[in-house]
């Protein structure tokens, strides 16, 4: 059971990227209509799996999350409070915990015009960790590019930028986990070339 989504009217939206273990059968196995899987002929990678995501999306926010990672319970409480409070900002995140191969905890700026010039260095929020406000995507036809690889939510923010404000709030709601098998742990010897690129 799901009961926030009878609090807020949340729709659980889950595209299956080509699983081959049984990740389907289970969800299938749930009755509740407001949970929709979206099933993708193959895989195809993050940025189009996203893109698919963003095309189905019909709330006024949205939050993403990877199959792996876990949620503190009143994330989307606390983030959805945040964004009916502050309709100027159209992504807003949260402090971050590491876990997995390695543990450390990411801590994000208050200031919105600091988490912007952050952008220069690194991301200024966390992807994983952030509600996003829809409407700036649909009015702005903002969506993931394959552009620069392994960089699909830098490249989102700096597009996001142009067209709203930032914010995060101080809890730690988001829970990371790092494996060897993450892209950001494979590709990590060349995040400064793909940075500076």
């Amino acid at each position: 059971q799901l009961p926030l989504m009878d609090v807020f009217g949340i729709d659980l939206l889950i595209v299956d990227d080509g699983s081959t273990d049984n990740s389907v059968e289970i969800i299938k196995s749930y009755t509740d209509t407001r949970i929709v899987l979206l099933q993708k002929e193959k895989n195809s990678g993050i940025v189009d799996t996203l893109n698919v995501g963003l095309e189905h999306i019909k709330t006024r926010y949205f939050i993403r999350m990877d199959g792996d990672d876990l949620s503190a319970p009143n994330r989307i409480e606390l983030l959805y409070a945040f964004m009916e409070n502050h309709p100027d900002t159209g992504a807003c995140g949260s402090n971050m915990v590491h876990f997995g191969t390695a543990t450390h905890t990411t801590n994000y700026s208050l200031d919105p015009d600091k988490i912007k010039a952050r952008l220069i260095f690194n991301g200024g929020l966390s992807h994983a960790g952030s509600i996003f406000r829809t409407k700036i995507f649909k009015d702005n036809g903002v969506r993931y590019s394959n552009d620069h690889p392994y960089m699909e939510d830098y490249h989102l923010f700096l597009t996001l930028k142009d067209y709203t404000n930032f914010a995060n709030i101080p809890d730690i709601l988001y829970h990371y986990r790092l494996l060897d098998h993450n892209s950001s742990i494979k590709n990590h010897h060349t995040l400064l070339q793909r940075y500076r690129e």
